[in-house]
């Protein structure tokens, strides 16, 4: 016979979808000029995403009349060509900004490395026996 199987515990069955929530990281921004097609994602500086409609509305997605940007001076005929999502987390506070601050010289690793030096050379076998006998027997012949 075949072992029973083991049931495994703690793994889901299906692949969590993401809701419209200012949780989800933002697609690319809208680029002016670029090429879109139906289905693409793109957002705005306001932290909104927007999805390319299918054809033939989607062909109106690379036109810059129709770029999906709070506040475009078309007014709102963007949404002859997008579909709003929701709203999105920017990548503006990325970690590069924070990256010069990282000390280029290791300025704590002698420190470190003579407080090891330091006890490693007092545990040594120089701390051995103090009382070794000082003379030879007394009892001669």
């Amino acid at each position: 016979g075949d072992p029973t199987p083991v049931p495994t515990t703690g793994s889901p069955s299906g692949t969590p979808t993401a809701s419209p929530t200012a949780t989800t990281s933002c697609p690319p921004l809208y680029q002016a000029g670029a090429l879109y097609e139906p289905d693409d994602m793109v957002s705005d500086p306001s932290g909104s995403y927007y999805k390319c409609k299918g054809y033939p509305q989607g062909e109106w997605c690379s036109q810059d009349a129709y770029a999906p940007i709070t506040g475009n001076a078309a007014g709102s005929i963007w949404s002859d060509a997008w579909t709003h999502i929701g709203e999105c987390v920017l990548p503006t506070k990325a970690p590069t900004t924070n990256a010069p601050t990282v000390p280029s010289e290791p300025t704590s690793l002698p420190t470190t490395f003579d407080g090891t030096e330091g006890t490693e050379g007092t545990a040594g076998p120089t701390v051995g026996p103090t009382k070794t006998p000082s003379k030879a027997p007394s009892a001669s012949p």
